[in-house]
C-alpha cells in the first residue's frame, strides 16, 4: 500500500515535470483548473507554497540586478543599482519606469519560480490583496534583501496577465552602500521595451510594427525619469484619499490616468504671495467677519436674512446677479452652496438660530496662512464614500490646470464614471460635483466677480488643490 506521503511526492514530481515544459499562460491555466476542480482547501499539503523569504540585513547594501524580459529576441534588458531596503512594491514601480510601462494592469512577483508555479512564494499587488487572494503576501511588506541575499539569486516578476510580460530579475553584485546610493540608477541595458497593450510582442521584427526604433535605449533619459521619481526609500506621502484611490484601482485602465499627475505633485508647489492669498481669501473672510461676535441671526427656516443675502451676492464671485431681487438664499444657489461649504469645513457653525464663528477659528481672521492650512486639511472629507472620491478627483483635476486654467466638470465626471460612480439622471453627477464644498470654495477663491460665468480658477485655487494632495513640503510657507 502506498502511503499518503508517497502520493504527495508523486503528485508534486508529476506536476513539476508537466509544467516545466509549458508556456507561462498554460502554466497559469493549469493551476487555475486544478484549483477550480479540487478547491484550494483540497489540494495536498505538499503543494502548499513554501516560505522563501530570508532574514533582513542589519544595514542596507547596494544591489546590482539585471532585469530581462523573458523570450525577447534579441534580448531586452536593464541593469539597475538600488538599495536593498526597498520593498517589492517599490521595485514594481521602478520596473514600470525602466520598461516604459503605464501601471495599468495586475502584477506579482514569484520567489523561487514563476509567479504561476506552485513552487514559488507569491508577492501580491494591492488589488489582489484587496480582492482577498490568500495565496501570497503583500509585495509592500517584503523587502529586496529578504529575497536577494547572494549573487545569482533570482526572482520573477509578471506584469499584465493578458500580455504576460515575465521579467527575470537576477542579482549580479552586492556592495556596501554610501550615502549617495539612495537613488536607483540604470547603468546598462539594451533595446526598447514592448509598449503597453501590444499583445505580448517580443521579437524585434514584430516590435518594429509598434515602435519607431526597437533598438533605441537612452540611459540618460531613463535615469532622468528615475531621478524624477525621487528617493525610492518610501512611497510618496500623498494625501491618504489619493493614495487609497491609487491602491483601489491598481490593474484597471483608470489607474494610469489617476497616477500620472502624481509625478507633478512630487514637486512642491510655490506658495502664493501673501497679498495675493489675502485677496483670494476675501469671500471667505467676509463671511467669517459677519459671523464673528454675536453671529448672524438666521430666518425661521434657517436661511441667511434677506439683507445679508443681497450683500453676499455682491461678494461671492460665482453668484450670478440680476435674477429677481437677489435677497433670498433659495434663489441664490452659489451663495447658499458657499455658505454650506464654509460650515462643512468648520469655518462657520450653526448655534441656536445663529451662524457663528467658532472660537478656535477666530484667530484665523488675522492669520491667512493658518486659514490656508485649515482649508488644506478639510477640503477632502474623512469618511469614505462618494464625496471623498469626488473631492479627490476634483482636486486632482484642478491641480493639473495651467495658470488661469478653466475647471472642467465633464472631465471630473468622466473619471468618477470610470471609478463606478453614476446617477440615473445624466446631469446628476454634474450637480453633485458643483455642490461639493471643495468645488464651491475653489471656484470662489478669487478676489473679484468680474465674470461670474467664467470657470477659470485663480492661481491660488490651483495651488491649494496641489498643496492638499501633495506630500507635506510646506514647513517654510
Amino acid at each position: 500500500m502506498i502511503s499518503k506521503k508517497r502520493n504527495h511526492e508523486e503528485i508534486r514530481a508529476w506536476l513539476e515535470e508537466l509544467m516545466s515544459s509549458m508556456p507561462l499562460e498554460q502554466q497559469k491555466q493549469t493551476v487555475t483548473s486544478l484549483l477550480d476542480h479540487a478547491g484550494a482547501a483540497a489540494m495536498p499539503a505538499a503543494l502548499a507554497r513554501p516560505e522563501r523569504r530570508g532574514p533582513r540585513r542589519e544595514e542596507p547594501v547596494v544591489l546590482t540586478i539585471r532585469a530581462d524580459i523573458e523570450q525577447a529576441r534579441p534580448p531586452i534588458w536593464r541593469r539597475l543599482e538600488m538599495p536593498s531596503d526597498l520593498t517589492f512594491q517599490q521595485l514594481h514601480h521602478i520596473l514600470q519606469a525602466v520598461f516604459d510601462w503605464e501601471d495599468r494592469h495586475l502584477w506579482r512577483f514569484g520567489l523561487g519560480g514563476s509567479p504561476f508555479s506552485p513552487e514559488a512564494q507569491l508577492l501580491l499587488c494591492p488589488y489582489d490583496v484587496e480582492d482577498g487572494e490568500e495565496d501570497g503576501v503583500p509585495a509592500k511588506d517584503v523587502h529586496l534583501d529578504e529575497a536577494f541575499a547572494a549573487v545569482e539569486d533570482t526572482v520573477r516578476y509578471v506584469y499584465d496577465y493578458g500580455d504576460m510580460w515575465e521579467v527575470r530579475l537576477k542579482l549580479e553584485k552586492i556592495r556596501p552602500a554610501e550615502r549617495e546610493d539612495r537613488q536607483v540608477r540604470a547603468i546598462a541595458g539594451r533595446r526598447a521595451a514592448p509598449p503597453e497593450d501590444c499583445g505580448g510582442l517580443t521579437d524585434a521584427e514584430d516590435l518594429a510594427t509598434v515602435l519607431p526604433d526597437p533598438a533605441h535605449l537612452d540611459l540618460a533619459e531613463l535615469n532622468d525619469l528615475l531621478w524624477a521619481e525621487g528617493d525610492a526609500r518610501a512611497e510618496p506621502d500623498f494625501h491618504p484619499a489619493y493614495t487609497q484611490l491609487l491602491e483601489r484601482t491598481t490593474g484597471h485602465p483608470v489607474h494610469h490616468r489617476l497616477k500620472m499627475p502624481g509625478l507633478d505633485l512630487m514637486v512642491a508647489p510655490e506658495p502664493p504671495e501673501e497679498d495675493e492669498l489675502i485677496a483670494a481669501l476675501d469671500p471667505i473672510l467676509w463671511f467669517m467677519r459677519e459671523a464673528d461676535g454675536e453671529g448672524i441671526t438666521l430666518t425661521a427656516a434657517g436661511h441667511l436674512p434677506p439683507a445679508l443675502v443681497e450683500r453676499a451676492c455682491e461678494v461671492v464671485p460665482t453668484q450670478i446677479t440680476g435674477l429677481g431681487k437677489d435677497n433670498r438664499e433659495v434663489h441664490a444657489a452659489s451663495v447658499r452652496h458657499f455658505r454650506h461649504a464654509l460650515q462643512t469645513v468648520k469655518l462657520l457653525r450653526k448655534h441656536k438660530g445663529t451662524l457663528r464663528l467658532p472660537a478656535k477659528i477666530a484667530p484665523l481672521l488675522e492669520d491667512p496662512w493658518g486659514l490656508w492650512e485649515h482649508l488644506r486639511s478639510t477640503l477632502i472629507p474623512e469618511r469614505d464614500g462618494f464625496e471623498r472620491d469626488a473631492s479627490t478627483v476634483l482636486l486632482l483635476h484642478v491641480s493639473m490646470l495651467p495658470s488661469g486654467g478653466a475647471l472642467s466638470i465633464d472631465a471630473v465626471v468622466r473619471l468618477l464614471g470610470e471609478l463606478g460612480w453614476s446617477t440615473s439622471d445624466r446631469w446628476g453627477l454634474h450637480a453633485l460635483i458643483r455642490e461639493l464644498p471643495a468645488c464651491s470654495i475653489l471656484r470662489n477663491l478669487r478676489p473679484d466677480a468680474a465674470s461670474r460665468r467664467d470657470e477659470r480658477l485663480s492661481d491660488v485655487a490651483i495651488t491649494l488643490a496641489r498643496a492638499t494632495l501633495a506630500p507635506e513640503e510646506t514647513d517654510d510657507w
